[in-house]
């Protein structure tokens, strides 16, 4: 594996990986991920998207920013 494959980000993560990724409690993650629609739902599973979930973020950073 070079060092390219290593540095790559994962674009998808389960419940855990994502709370410590956006550094917040379950019930914060749920709503961010809703505004967002960054839940996808695979068969028993829950997968957050990391991208949609930035973007979001971003975007609440920028309104703040502006008001």
């Amino acid at each position: 594996m070079d060092t390219d494959e290593r540095n790559v980000k994962p674009k998808y993560g389960r419940l855990p990986v994502a709370m410590q990724r956006y550094g917040v409690q379950r019930t914060a993650l749920e709503r961010l991920a809703s505004e967002a629609h960054a839940k996808i739902k695979t068969g028993g599973s829950v997968l957050y998207d990391f991208d949609l979930l930035d973007a979001y973020i971003d975007s609440l950073r920028s309104e703040q920013m502006e008001a």
